[in-house]
């Protein structure tokens, strides 16, 4: 077990969470972004044997690393330019919206008697916020390192951990590399994280303040507890339906878009829009590109 690895180990837990607010497109429709089926499942035992069952923390990267692996070896040269284009595009919106979620985080740390509240809605506003401002300057080493390689073959080079085995098709083909799948996917994971926390620090604002009987509002307010249940229900219903909703309707179109064979005829570059976590915009890529060497 190798250092990356060992790191899989330690934040699979953190990784988990990233995946709470996608977890109805896992329960309402038949996505296998969460379960690998057969084929993905060769792809793992022909790479790690067959310990890979056991190794629960790999199953946040095989889809990824196997999408990965597939574009490096039979990806066209403007495959894999545009994937890097697309890369490039939404880190600068990842670093947007984590500068806007650290403003939020610090004025959410103002929130009326938040002092009075338990000490973990404060503690969660204030990890929102280090995320935040982490996921934003890593996504500018990631454009620095990734942005840093200017043609195919560098871009080939930078994918690829430099090692040629026998895939499971019988092809032998360069390795994919997962530090470079991880350097990818932290700063997005780590802001979905922050924004899974913040919420969960807005809960726990909401639910302190219900169980001792903080009132929110002025003075006159304190004791009214079921104003603060108003609240929370005024939180709660929302924030439930839009997350179910826009999950149900991502998973929906997956499996329409795996209907019609993932690719419509002059729909390539609309595919290509990155709409899963766990792969981003190399999902999409061209699946009938001839093997290549570099």
């Amino acid at each position: 077990m190798d250092l990356i690895e060992i790191a899989n180990v330690l934040g699979s837990p953190a990784r988990f969470c990233v995946r709470v607010l996608l977890l109805p497109i896992y329960l309402l429709t038949d996505s296998a972004a969460w379960f690998a089926p057969p084929a993905r499942t060769k792809y793992a035992r022909n790479r790690y044997g067959p310990s890979f069952r056991w190794r629960f923390w790999l199953s946040f990267d095989i889809r990824g690393l196997e999408a990965l692996e597939k574009l490096i070896n039979t990806g066209s040269d403007e495959d894999i330019l545009r994937m890097r284009d697309s890369r490039l595009d939404s880190s600068r919106l990842i670093a947007l919206v984590g500068a806007l979620l650290a403003s939020v985080a610090i004025q959410a740390l103002s929130l009326p008697r938040l002092a009075d509240t338990h000490a973990m809605a404060r503690a969660l506003f204030i990890v929102a916020l280090s995320l935040s401002v982490l996921a934003t300057f890593f996504t500018c080493i990631q454009q620095r390192e990734f942005g840093a390689a200017r043609n195919a073959r560098a871009l080939r080079a930078w994918l690829s951990n430099g090692t040629k085995y026998g895939n499971h098709e019988n092809s032998e083909v360069y390795q994919s590399s997962i530090a470079a799948l991880h350097l990818l996917e932290a700063p997005y994971e780590i802001l979905t994280l922050s924004v899974a926390i913040f919420i969960g620090g807005i809960a726990s604002y909401l639910g302190s303040a219900w169980v001792r009987n903080i009132g929110l509002g002025n003075d006159e307010n304190n004791g009214r507890k079921w104003d603060d249940v108003m609240v929370i229900v005024a939180f709660v219903i929302p924030t439930v339906f839009a997350i179910v909703l826009f999950n149900t309707l991502l998973g929906s179109k997956d499996e329409e878009s795996r209907k019609t064979g993932d690719v419509l005829p002059g729909l390539e570059d609309l595919i290509n829009i990155e709409r899963r976590l766990e792969c981003g915009p190399i999902a999409a890529m061209s699946r009938k590109q001839k093997a290549r060497t570099w």
